[in-house]
């Protein structure tokens, strides 16, 4: 439901009152089910089901609650919320329980409701693709239409021989972190989109790096890493430049093509959340992170 007039008839602030009814359908007038429901408030609304990809990316957040769960026929809550869209979601005190029921809801101003349901569409299958991407993916994917670390591992040595003649192995922890920096609704997999993102970037890498391994060894040393990073546009101090090579150099402080990949989307992401912050703190050149924020940059990275 989206609440976007005020009513002025409650006198103070921008609030609009909603009234949620919840009503079990009883068999035989006995109710045997406690039942309650909780408010979310939706940072990107659509009106399609909450699953594991489009939630995360909706940003729930709990507004209001029911109260505790009871064996009424009918709860029903009286609630003054900003304007915004919301989301209720009816549940049982037990898990796996099912039942029939109702939900009204009421308000003083007209406003657009609905059910968070996929369109219903005639399906069409779709037409062959002649598309060698696509078709690596649909060969790597699971049913979900999805890659996990494991899956793009195989994905990237399949389409590197495909299309490039020389096939690229990524370690399978390297992978994993590849599927972290490369997923933009951190949904934990790579759908076909950002699997064509990652591809397309993976490429333009790999020519960067190519440029510099004038021995082909498939390794380049500290020094050209630093010019490399100047290139891509990546201004690094030598503190950083020497923690990288520490971290992924090895004994003979040579970087392979994977970990050059894996150091460039690290990055990106690093750069990406600094840039973020800085600018929620006015600029300059400094940017504060509260602790969680930094776990979590840090973590995910």
């Amino acid at each position: 439901i989206t609440l976007e007039s005020p009513d002025l008839t409650l006198g103070h602030g921008n609030d609009c009152t909603l009234i949620v009814s919840l009503m079990e359908k009883e068999k035989d007038n006995k109710s045997e089910i406690a039942l309650g429901f909780d408010v979310y408030k939706l940072k990107s609304p659509d009106l399609r089901p909450l699953d594991n990809s489009r939630a995360p990316s909706n940003a729930l957040l709990l507004t209001r609650r029911s109260g505790s769960y009871v064996f009424y026929r009918e709860i029903t809550k009286r609630f003054e919320l900003k304007p915004g869209t919301y989301v209720i979601i009816p549940s049982t005190y037990k898990p796996n329980e099912e039942a029939d029921f109702l939900l009204r809801l009421f308000t003083e101003k007209r406003v657009d409701s609905g059910v968070l349901d996929e369109k219903v569409e005639v399906a069409h299958p779709p037409p062959p693709s002649n598309d060698i991407i696509t078709k690596a993916f649909e060969r790597h994917s699971g049913s979900d239409k999805r890659l996990d670390a494991y899956e793009l591992s195989t994905f990237l040595e399949d389409i590197s021989t495909t299309e490039l003649g020389d096939p690229l192995k990524f370690p399978a922890e390297s992978c994993r972190s590849l599927v972290t920096l490369l997923d933009d609704d951190k949904s934990g997999f790579l759908n076909l989109n950002e699997v064509k993102r990652a591809w397309k970037e993976i490429k333009a890498y790999r020519d960067v790096f190519k440029q510099f391994d004038v021995n082909r060894s498939n390794s380049v040393d500290s020094y050209e890493l630093g010019t490399m990073f100047s290139k891509l546009g990546f201004s690094v101090s030598r503190n950083v430049l020497t923690s990288i090579v520490r971290r992924y150099g090895g004994r003979d402080n040579q970087i392979s093509l994977p970990d050059f990949v894996m150091v460039i989307c690290k990055l990106t992401s690093l750069f990406t959340s600094f840039h973020e912050q800085h600018l929620k703190r006015g600029g300059g050149e400094t940017a504060e992170f509260t602790r969680n924020e930094f776990l979590e940059v840090t973590m995910f990275t």
